[in-house]
């Protein structure tokens, strides 16, 4: 996924630790996270970052796409057995929750 946001949100890798300054720009942040084990981290943000950043259209006037809803989507369908959490959009307060969808 994209990080058209991550100067908005905290980024933890596999281990639990903080590894970057997500306010230095997304390209920074991506370059980071590639020297992470398995280049993989988790994103977390509040109810105002998923409406305004990560659903909402990243250019004014453009189609919005939900980014996280896609990549929901991909991750469910793979058959890959890396993807060992489930993580979905929690109706509740508009944050991710771990679980079933």
């Amino acid at each position: 996924m994209s990080l058209y946001y991550s100067e908005h949100a905290l980024l933890f890798n596999l281990q639990g630790e903080r590894f970057t300054d997500e306010t230095q720009g997304d390209h920074l942040t991506t370059m980071a996270l590639l020297e992470q084990a398995e280049s993989r981290g988790l994103l977390v943000a509040d109810a105002r970052v998923f409406r305004d950043w990560v659903v909402g259209s990243y250019v004014e006037g453009a189609v919005a796409v939900d980014k996280f809803g896609l990549a929901s989507k991909r991750a469910a369908a793979s058959d890959s057995p890396r993807t060992s959490t489930n993580w979905r959009t929690s109706p509740r307060n508009g944050g991710i929750a771990r679980g079933r969808p």
